[in-house]
This record gives C-alpha cells, sequence and structure tokens, in this order.
C-alpha cells in the first residue's frame, strides 16, 4: 500500500460506518477512541508550538537549561497520538472480522420490529401456507414448542430483517383478541451456540421479548406489556 493511499482517520470512519451496520455499544465505542485520538493530535499541534523558540522564549530557555523538557513533552504526545490511532485501528479491525450481534441487539431489534405494527403479507391461519408464500427464506418455518400451551390465534406473516438476514415475522392474538404477540423466526447465527434452549426474557423500550433457539433457527416472541 503506498503512503499516498492511506485515508485519514475520520474518512476511514465515515466509510467503515456506511459499509458495516453497528450495534450502539459499538459505535460509542468507535467515536470515543476518535475523540481520544483528536484530543491527542490537538495536544500535539499545542507541543509542537511551544516547543518552537520564537513563539516561546521561556520555553526556549526551558528547553536549555532543562535538557529539552518541551522536547521530550513533544515526543510523548506523538507517542500517545500514535498509540491511540493504532488502538482505533485494532478496534476497527476487530470489529471488522466479527462484527456480531449480541442477545440484547436481536431482542432490540425484536422490540423494534414489534412496534412498528407493520400489516402481514399474507393473511393465513396455516404455518405450512405462510411459509410457502414466504419462499425466499433460507430455512423452514416451525412450529415452536414454546408456542404449543398458550391461546394463540395465528393472523399472518411477513418478511423482516433480523441480524442483517431475512426472517419471518409471524402474527399472533390472543384468546380475546385484544392482545397482539409477534414471533420472529430467523436461521441462527454460529455465534449465538451459546444461548440455552431455555428461552431468555427481557424488556425493551415497553416491549417484552423472550428469545430463544429451536431446531437450528433463532427465535423471538415480543408483545406489549
Amino acid at each position: 500500500m503506498k503512503p499516498s493511499d492511506v485515508k485519514p482517520l475520520k474518512e476511514a470512519l465515515s466509510e467503515y460506518y456506511q459499509q458495516r451496520p453497528l450495534s450502539s455499544p459499538q459505535l460509542k465505542a468507535l467515536l470515543e477512541l476518535q475523540e481520544m485520538h483528536a484530543s491527542a493530535q490537538r495536544a500535539e499541534a499545542v507541543a509542537t508550538a511551544i516547543d518552537r523558540p520564537e513563539n516561546n522564549r521561556l520555553g526556549y530557555h526551558w528547553q536549555s537549561g532543562f535538557k529539552g523538557m518541551f522536547f521530550n513533552s513533544h515526543r510523548l504526545s506523538v507517542l500517545f497520538s500514535a498509540v491511540t490511532a493504532a488502538l482505533v485501528s485494532i478496534v476497527i479491525l476487530t470489529l471488522y472480522l466479527s462484527n456480531e450481534l449480541t442477545a440484547l441487539d436481536i431482542m432490540e431489534e425484536i422490540a423494534y420490529n414489534h412496534n412498528q405494527n407493520m400489516a402481514v403479507e399474507i393473511r393465513s391461519s396455516s404455518i405450512d401456507d405462510i411459509d410457502t408464500f414466504l419462499s425466499s427464506l433460507s430455512f423452514t418455518l416451525i412450529k415452536s414448542n414454546h408456542l404449543a400451551g398458550k391461546s394463540l390465534t395465528l393472523l399472518g406473516g411477513r418478511y423482516c430483517a433480523i441480524d442483517g438476514k431475512l426472517a419471518a415475522q409471524l402474527k399472533f392474538e390472543d384468546g380475546t383478541g385484544n392482545k397482539t404477540y409477534t414471533v420472529y423466526q430467523v436461521a441462527r447465527p454460529t455465534h449465538f451456540d451459546s444461548i440455552e434452549q431455555q428461552p431468555i426474557t427481557n424488556y425493551v423500550n415497553g416491549v417484552k421479548v423472550i428469545l430463544w433457539q429451536e431446531n437450528g433457527l433463532l427465535l423471538g416472541i415480543a408483545s406489549n406489556e
């Protein structure tokens, strides 16, 4: 790679954000590191100005009397800037290679999709009919054992996206017809192998979300509490 091919940090980060979706914690960490790098650059500029004898006679005498104290300060500032830039590069590379969403990130996506209250693309009480209609899915929809004991009526389904992958959103209502549930099925990401078969529950923006894995799929159910 030629020196001319190296992009400024701000430009590289901007392109990275546009190409890779980041979760809120990842974005916050990158912005903090970017600010650290900017602070180091400002400190380096100040140290460089102080080191110039024509800008600060007192600084010049201090350099002479204390064996280049300001020069050493400048060197430390440059070193700190280089280390910070290296840390930013390492974090970007790590996120680029393993941009994996956590269970909480998935739950936030499910809560968001639930709150959108999108209309179903196919209205049917048959999971098989919905599976046939959603033919672009890379998996077959299942009748979850987790829902077997619940008095829910299937209304229909539609496509949605979970973890950047094409997923199914199924809409149910309870026996009274007053409460709506949305159920999500997506091919289980490989880094979710550690999630137990037993469901985990969390509340996100007023939405109760339950997440579990079943038959090679990652499933979630959302409802307003």
